[in-house]
């Protein structure tokens, strides 16, 4: 009987690390941070406010707040125009390509006087970079630090500028999007 017990508690062990490793343990922690949709940003989530779709890429735009430090910004905080950090809270989907290119690196904003600022924080439901397959979405804040006083900003997100800028190779896919920009209306 000793013998049996054992190869029982073998084979459930077996079972066990086996579901684990085929994905049994996203059911554990909860849904997966992909959600797979083709028609746009979660419809649970508040109405963007701008949206543009080009070259099988779609980019949304659904909020933006000022923050003394980066982070997702605390709405019972009240935000001031003279802090430096501008949160912008944006959805990038995969709307029919084979495959979008996502990373952190792909986004700047630019202000009406032409000044470009990096991304100096994030916080997105993927990494800092992946491949985006048909109907994947990345939703994230996205922290830039900018002059208190600039004005008319527009999110960019645009990988041949990136792989242009820091000579890196294009892949096909990455040579044929064009640039998506939003303006914030700040």
């Amino acid at each position: 009987m000793g013998a049996r017990r054992q190869f029982t508690l073998r084979r459930i062990l077996l079972l066990l690390v086996l579901w684990l490793w085929l994905g049994g343990c996203d059911r554990l922690s909860g849904p997966a941070m992909t959600a797979t949709r083709s028609t746009g940003p979660d419809p649970s989530a508040p109405p963007p406010l701008a949206t543009v779709v080009g070259d099988g890429v779609g980019l949304a735009f659904l909020g933006v707040e000022r923050a003394e430090r980066p982070g997702v910004p605390d709405v019972a905080t009240p935000a001031s125009p003279s802090l430096p950090y501008l949160m912008v809270d944006v959805s990038l989907w995969n709307a029919g390509r084979h495959g979008v290119p996502f990373s952190l690196s792909y986004f700047t904003l630019t202000d009406d006087a032409g000044h470009e600022y990096p991304i100096g924080y994030a916080k997105t439901t993927q990494g800092a970079s992946s491949l985006l397959g048909r109907g994947q979405e990345v939703h994230g804040w996205l922290g830039f630090v900018t002059d208190a006083a600039a004005r008319g900003f527009v999110l960019v997100y645009d990988p041949r500028r990136y792989a242009q800028r820091h000579n890196l190779p294009l892949d096909a896919d990455t040579q044929e999007l064009a640039p998506l920009q939003i303006a914030l209306g700040r």
